[in-house]
């Protein structure tokens, strides 16, 4: 193995050179997303759950909620971009036969032009608050709730001040200014982003 990548080394040494010399000129400051641990995570849920559970909540609102929530489990546990994982249409998506999760099939997003796909699967998480297949099945049961159709369309969809929900996928754009609402609101916010 060693052999047959030994040509590329000198490419590979004189590009990561070249990359890091541009990044200086430039005057680039590499910096690293703050994490999201487990604990803050279970914070930031039961603050969203009792925001689905307030009686005076709108459809709108509790769409929103429950599909931010399923978004950002779903993004916890893939590893996948959030611009990619916004992409995701209905028929890419299998339940597994022990009905204990889903398989991701992923053939369009910012990192998937080429024709490629990205398989990925989730399993049920054993604690309910972070679990994504349990978020997921939330969140389709508010949209049939709503009578929205979900066939065939994005799985994860913006509204317009109208209170439609748009056949459009989510943008990372709007999923991280979600998340920065709700850590702001649940006093958790300490910079953390969707790479987080």
């Amino acid at each position: 193995m060693g052999k047959f990548f030994a040509p590329w080394k000198p490419r590979l040494c004189s590009y990561l050179k070249a990359f890091t010399a541009e990044q200086l000129q430039a005057r680039v400051i590499v910096k690293q997303a703050v994490p999201l641990f487990l604990p803050k995570i279970h914070s930031l849920e039961r603050f969203l759950t009792c925001k689905m559970n307030s009686p005076s909540i709108s459809a709108q609102e509790l769409y929103i909620l429950t599909r931010d929530q399923a978004f950002l489990k779903t993004l916890l546990f893939s590893g996948d971009r959030g611009s990619d994982l916004g992409n995701v249409k209905t028929p890419e998506i299998l339940r597994f036969p022990s009905d204990d999760g889903f398989l991701f099939n992923q053939i369009w997003g910012k990192t998937l032009r080429d024709g490629a796909s990205n398989k990925f699967g989730i399993r049920r998480h054993p604690n309910p608050v972070i679990c994504p297949v349990t978020a997921r099945e939330t969140y389709v049961a508010i949209y049939d709730e709503l009578a929205v159709g979900l066939s065939k369309s994005y799985l994860f969809r913006p509204t317009i001040p109208q209170e439609d929900v748009v056949d459009k996928p989510l943008s990372s754009f709007t999923a991280q200014q979600r998340l920065k609402v709700y850590l702001k609101e649940a006093h958790l916010d300490e910079g953390g982003t969707l790479h987080s």
